[in-house]
């Protein structure tokens, strides 16, 4: 599969707040940012970044629906 550009960089789990309470997570970051932007244009994009097992079905779902491959050095999480 070729690809017309590869975004390196972090994912990350950002946290909407309101009034002081935490709503809810959801992916962001610089990778995922630029990626989607990206994509939105019609680029096949590729990520290639660091993720934790754990961090995986939070993080990677939004790349799935929006067909962005990623690539990604699985990292144990920090006790």
């Amino acid at each position: 599969m070729t690809f017309d550009l590869c975004v390196i960089g972090h994912v990350t789990t950002d946290f909407v707040e309101i009034d002081g309470k935490t709503q809810g997570a959801m992916p962001g970051g610089t990778a995922y940012y630029t990626s989607m932007a990206l994509r939105s244009l019609g680029l096949n994009v590729a990520v290639i970044t660091r993720l934790s097992d754990q961090d995986r079905t939070v993080l990677l779902g939004g790349f799935e629906t929006a067909r962005i491959n990623v690539a990604g050095h699985h990292v144990k999480p920090m006790d």
